[in-house]
């Protein structure tokens, strides 16, 4: 571990404080030297969603890795419909009707998660690189201004060939 440290002080240029700093905050700085922080952010639905001003009966839609009893509780408890897919397991396999609905829900989260798809392959969005929600709600806003830099050519010449 120690020996990763100097690595990471020697290639960013850090004092003893400062490398001790970046550990803290940064997720990729952490699991290099072999500390692991278990920042998972399905933990923290409650937190998205106080947040956000839902209308009641609006709908939250995730993938399987929010299936919880305790987001379940959360949604509801927002007075919100809780469209998360359903989770399978070796004990617990899909209804025919979870499959169905979980089928219909992909319909539409799939034109979210294709943006996300693009953010991970163009950026490497899929590995957080700091430590809190704030903090990882600026890099996702920085990531998504990049994407629709990098985007923009082409929407603007498929407009023009209109």
């Amino acid at each position: 571990m120690l020996f990763k440290i100097t690595l990471l002080q020697t290639w960013y240029g850090l004092s003893d404080c400062e490398v001790e700093d970046q550990i803290r905050d940064r997720i990729s700085f952490s699991h290099f030297v072999g500390i692991s922080l278990d920042e998972s952010d399905t933990k923290y639905l409650d937190q998205v969603l106080d947040k956000l001003d839902f209308p009641a009966g609006a709908w939250v839609m995730a993938d399987k890795g929010y299936k919880s009893k305790y987001n379940d509780k959360i949604v509801s408890s927002k007075r919100l419909k809780n469209r998360v897919m359903h989770k399978a397991n070796r004990e617990n396999p899909h209804t025919d009707m979870e499959r169905r609905i979980n089928k219909t829900i992909s319909k539409i989260r799939y034109r979210v998660e294709r943006t996300f798809g693009s953010m991970v392959s163009w950026f490497g969005a899929g590995v957080a690189r700091y430590v809190g929600i704030e903090k990882m709600h600026t890099q996702h806003l920085i990531q998504a201004i990049a994407l629709n830099l990098y985007r923009a050519p082409g929407i603007v010449m498929s407009i023009c060939q209109k």
